[in-house]
């Protein structure tokens, strides 16, 4: 296999993990077998960790692969988020307060890349708060017999570690776009000069 061909799997790891969105919500929505819904969403949790391994590991990065790996992570959690809420794993207030948060840093990341060419990579927080919506997404729908105060408690427990997420990416969204001004001015004094 030649290094492009290698260097493309990162990608394709991404786009495998957007085709087992559709393959989730069959097995979630449509033949109720939750426990091959977990399964799969497990799966496209790895894919990620394996993509952004090699993709790090290897320097196997794209621009096309920063901004479809995170679009491939919102795609799944989103949807895992909305089948929740629509089987009473989740109240739907919970629902409504992540999937908002995702799309604020949806916006912000569009944003950055369109004004600025700013691509905001992921960090240790953004990792954390992935894994621990795993965690809990998982828990939610293999416990059955949880009560609904747990339920409410992982429900808020993950909506504060989102949030603070949130918080840590708009503050770094803030800083890669502070960046980039301070580097154009830079360049305009050098020219000038």
């Amino acid at each position: 296999m030649s290094l492009l061909k290698k260097s493309a799997i990162p990608n394709i790891l991404t786009l495998f993990r957007m085709l087992l969105v559709p393959v989730f919500i069959y097995f979630f929505h449509v033949t109720k077998q939750h426990v091959l819904a977990v399964a799969v969403f497990l799966l496209a949790g790895f894919t990620d960790v394996l993509d952004g391994f090699l993709a790090r590991h290897y320097n196997w990065t794209s621009n096309i692969g920063k901004i479809l790996d995170p679009f491939a992570d919102k795609c799944m959690q989103v949807t895992a988020l909305v089948c929740l809420g629509q089987s009473g794993f989740v109240p739907w207030w919970v629902v409504g307060v992540l999937v908002l948060k995702e799309l604020v840093l949806f916006i912000g990341a569009l944003f950055a890349l369109k004004k600025e060419k700013v691509y905001v990579q992921s960090n240790w927080y953004g990792k954390a708060g992935t894994v621990a919506f795993y965690i809990v997404a998982t828990l939610l729908v293999l416990v059955k017999d949880m009560s609904d105060t747990l339920r409410i408690t992982l429900g808020v427990f993950l909506i504060l570690f989102m949030l603070f997420a949130l918080i840590m990416y708009v503050d770094n969204y803030r800083k890669n776009i502070m960046n980039t001004f301070e580097k154009k001015e830079d360049m305009s004094d050098t020219e000038r000069g």
